[in-house]
């Protein structure tokens, strides 16, 4: 499957919830990770950032099957900080074998949403801290997203 109707998620596009209300539906989706990028929380806002980083990893989820309109929301969405770079994705699938609950791994290209090095004085330094979000901000992210309050 090719790069340009899969993307590699690790910040609030993870949430079926937050993908509903800007797509209208949960595409399928598989764990996955990215090599050679650091996810970073980012001052005065609630949403993750990733940058080049040789040494680091980033874990989420790859979304595939978009549609060409599916991807023009999701690039407003993202808005100016962020560039779209095509990477080689590590994702995980069950295997057709449930009982034994294991999974395949495979190595796909995806698009990737990248903070913008204009920005970069923005990052807080420390990783994103995903629990803090869903305990402390998500409602309310939520609710600006459903309204059409919220674009990044």
């Amino acid at each position: 499957m090719g790069s340009k109707n899969q993307v590699f998620v690790y910040g609030t596009l993870q949430y079926p919830s937050i993908l509903t209300a800007l797509i209208n539906r949960v595409p399928t989706m598989h764990k996955a990770v990215v090599h050679g990028y650091k996810r970073y929380g980012l001052t005065d806002y609630v949403f993750p950032a990733v940058v080049e980083d040789a040494s680091a990893s980033v874990d989420g989820l790859l979304l595939t099957g978009l549609s060409e309109e599916e991807m023009v929301i999701l690039d407003e969405y993202e808005g100016d900080e962020y560039r779209k770079e095509e990477v080689e994705v590590n994702v995980f699938r069950d295997t057709d074998d449930r009982s034994a609950g294991t999974m395949e791994a495979s190595l796909e290209k995806a698009l990737l949403y990248v903070w913008m090095d204009e920005y970069k004085h923005l990052l807080n330094g420390k990783e994103w801290n995903k629990e803090a979000f869903e305990s402390k901000h998500f409602d309310g992210y939520y609710e600006m997203v459903s309204s059409g309050m919220l674009s990044h």
